[in-house]
C-alpha cells in the first residue's frame, strides 16, 4: 500500500486493521485490542466527514441477533452470567469497520497476506507441539489454547487460500498452494473430525461453483491424504463412522439435553453462557459427561438465546451466502469474485462442522470469518448506494 497522500489517521486505521487481522490465528487479546483501535479511528474518520456508512445486507439479522440476545440476558437464569457474555457481539463492528474502510484490492490482498503470514507461524507452532519440541500435545491448538478454535480457524484458511489457488496465477497461486498445504496439516493434527468434514464440504462446493468437472480428483486426494497420514489420524478418522465412540454417544446425549432445554426455554433461551450452568440437569442419565455448550450451533443458540435469535442466526447466513454468490457470478474484479468464492466455502464449512461444534461461539473464528464474508462485498458497493448515510444533521435513512 502507498501511503502518500494519505493522512496520519488513515494511515493509523490501514495499520490497525492489519494488525487486527494479523494476529486472528496468533492472540484473541492483541486483535481485540486492535479491532477497538481500529473502531475508534473510524469513528473519528466519521466525524471528520472522511467516512461513509454502508452496510451489507446481512448485518441487519446481525442487528436483530444482537437485540434478541440482548433480551435473552434480560431473562436469563443467571443475568451476570450473561451480561459477562454479550461482549462477544461488540465482534461484530468488524462488519460496518472493514465495509467501510477501504475500497482497493491491494488493501485486502495486504490483510490476506498478514493472515497467512499469522497462519505460517501458528503452523510451526503446531508442528513443535506436535513432534514435542514445545510444549507436547497430541491434538495441537497453536497460539489458541484449544484444539477447536484453532480447527476452526484452519477450516476458514483453508477455504480463503483454496480459492485463491483457483484465482491466481504463477507465483501467487504457488503461495496460495503453500498456505493451504500448511493449513490442511495443521488441521490434520488438531484431530478435529468436525471441521475435517467441514474443510472437505467447502473445498467440494467451491469446485462445483467454480468447475465441476475438477470434483473427480477430490475423493482420490481424499484417500492419498490419509493414506500418508499418521496411524493416529486413519483412526480418528475412521471413529467418524463408530458408534460405539464415547464422542459420538456423548453428541447424541448433548442433542437430547439442548431439545429439552429448548421445550422449557423455547422463546428466549436459558441466556447466554447459561447451558452449562444447567446441562447436568437436562443430560440423560446414561451420560457420563458435563459439557460446556452442546457443541452445535443450531441448537446453541435455539437453547441459550431462544427461536428469535436462531431465526435471525439463518438469515444472517442466508444473506451472507446469497450476497457472496451475487459477487462471485457478477463481478468483474477477479479479487474479489474469487475472495467471494472462499467466503461461500467458509460459510458452508463453518455451517456443516457446526452441526458438530459450537465454532460460532470462538471468538477467534467469529472474527476471522467476518472479515472473509465482509470484504468481499465491497465489489457490490460501487452497483449500490448507500443504505445509511452520517450527515452534519443526523442520520439518514
Amino acid at each position: 500500500m502507498s501511503f502518500e497522500g494519505r493522512s496520519f489517521d488513515e494511515v493509523l486505521f490501514y495499520i490497525s486493521l492489519l494488525l487486527f487481522t494479523f494476529f486472528i490465528p496468533l492472540s484473541i487479546a492483541i486483535s481485540e485490542f486492535f479491532l477497538f483501535l481500529s473502531f475508534l479511528v473510524w469513528v473519528f474518520l466519521l466525524a471528520k466527514g472522511k467516512r461513509g456508512v454502508t452496510l451489507p445486507s446481512f448485518f441487519i439479522p446481525l442487528i436483530l441477533y444482537s437485540f434478541f440476545t440482548v433480551l435473552s440476558t434480560i431473562f436469563s437464569i443467571n443475568f451476570i452470567t450473561s451480561l459477562k457474555d454479550i461482549k462477544e457481539l461488540l465482534l461484530f463492528l468488524i462488519v460496518p469497520v472493514l465495509f467501510n474502510s477501504f475500497n482497493g484490492e491491494k488493501i485486502f490482498l495486504s490483510f490476506n497476506y498478514a493472515i497467512s503470514f499469522s497462519v505460517f507461524l501458528s503452523f510451526l507452532a503446531s508442528l513443535a507441539e506436535y513432534s514435542g519440541i514445545l510444549f507436547p500435545q497430541e491434538r495441537v491448538s497453536g497460539f489458541l489454547g484449544h484444539y477447536m478454535t484453532q480447527s476452526g480457524v484452519l477450516l476458514l484458511a483453508i477455504s480463503f487460500s483454496f480459492a485463491n489457488i483457483l484465482g491466481e496465477k504463477k507465483l501467487s497461486r504457488l503461495f496460495w498452494t503453500f498456505i493451504f498445504i500448511i493449513s490442511s496439516v495443521s488441521l490434520l493434527l488438531t484431530f478435529t473430525r468436525s471441521a475435517w468434514v467441514g474443510a472437505f464440504f467447502a473445498i467440494s462446493l467451491i469446485l462445483i461453483l467454480f468447475r465441476p468437472k475438477l470434483l473427480i480428483i477430490l475423493i482420490p486426494l481424499l484417500v492419498l491424504i490419509l493414506l500418508l497420514s499418521p496411524l493416529n489420524v486413519k483412526k480418528r478418522f475412521l471413529s467418524i463412522f463408530d458408534p460405539n465412540d464415547e464422542t459420538n454417544r456423548d453428541r447424541i446425549h448433548m442433542g437430547i439435553a439442548g431439545i429439552k432445554i429448548i421445550s422449557k426455554y423455547p422463546f428466549f433461551g436459558s441466556g447466554p453462557d447459561t447451558v452449562r450452568l444447567i446441562y447436568a440437569k437436562f443430560k440423560p442419565e446414561e451420560a457420563v459427561r458435563d459439557n460446556p455448550h452442546l457443541h452445535n450451533n443450531i441448537l446453541q443458540i435455539f437453547a441459550e438465546r431462544g427461536v428469535f435469535a436462531l431465526l435471525s442466526w439463518l438469515w444472517f447466513i442466508y444473506l451472507a451466502v446469497k450476497d457472496n454468490i451475487k459477487v462471485f457470478r457478477k463481478s468483474e474484479n477477479k479479487f474479489f469474485k474469487f475472495s467471494a468464492l472462499g467466503a461461500i466455502g467458509a460459510i458452508a464449512g463453518l455451517f456443516l462442522s457446526g452441526l458438530f461444534e459450537y465454532n460460532f461461539g470462538d471468538s477467534e473464528v467469529k472474527m476471522l470469518f467476518l472479515y472473509i464474508i465482509t470484504y468481499p462485498l465491497l465489489a457490490l458497493k460501487e452497483k449500490n448506494p448507500a443504505k445509511i448515510k452520517i450527515s452534519s444533521g443526523g442520520i439518514l435513512i
